[in-house]
Parts: C-alpha cells; structure tokens; sequence
C-alpha cells in the first residue's frame, strides 16, 4: 500500500497544475487519462479498506483530476461506474474479507512480535 501511494505521488508530482483543460495532457484526452482512470477508481475504493482515509486515497492533484473528469467527460463517467459496480460485486462477494487489513482484522492482543512489525521494538533478526 505504501509503495502505491509512493508511486501514485510521484504522478501527482508529475501533473502541472497550470494544464489547459481537465486532461491530464491539457485540451485533449491522452492515453495517460484513459490509462490512470480506472487504476484510481479501483484506489478510491480499495485503498480506504486499508485504513487510508477516504480523503487522502489521492493524492491532491490527482483527486483534482478525477473529480474534473467524473463531472466533465460521460465517457470517463460511463467507466468509473462500470470500474465501481465490478468492485461493489467483489464487496457483495466477500472478496475482502480474507485479506488482512482490507476485511480480516487481528483483534488479538498485542504481541511482542506485532510490535516488531510495526517497528516499535528494533529488530534486524527475530529468533523463535
């Protein structure tokens, strides 16, 4: 997760805020737009079942973007509810309820070894 959201700000970095238009290119749709699109549609979905706070699953200029999008193109509107409703079928289906974090939840207590995961206890070599 953390790496996506890496690589998902180095886009956003990438994206000049003074562009003519609402495509990431400018005036025109590019291949950029029709590539990121539904990759950020999955994101604003999935990435809150991580614990993402749903208003940061973007980065800033890329929600800019989206949300130009959504409201300005029935084309990019027509796949985001497509992308979605796929997505809500795997929510209706439980898809996430087995994977860490996203739906299955460790509600044990604490252990030693959670806290060496997190990093608060240092450790470069764990022995059982």
């Amino acid at each position: 997760i953390d790496e996506f959201r890496k690589q998902m700000q180095v886009i956003d970095d990438l994206i000049d805020a003074d562009k003519d238009g609402i495509y990431l290119c400018g005036a025109e749709v590019s291949l950029a737009d029709a590539t990121l699109f539904p990759t950020m549609t999955f994101a604003r979905h999935m990435l809150p079942k991580f614990g993402v706070p749903e208003t940061e699953a973007l980065p800033p200029k890329i929600s800019q973007w989206y949300t130009q999008l959504l409201a300005g193109d029935e084309v990019f509107r027509k796949v985001h509810d497509e992308v979605l409703g796929a997505l809500q079928g795997w929510d209706g289906n439980g898809r996430w309820d087995t994977i860490v974090l996203a739906g299955l939840r460790d509600e044990d207590p604490e252990t030693i070894f959670d806290k060496i995961i997190s990093k608060e206890i240092p450790a470069s070599v764990v022995f059982e």
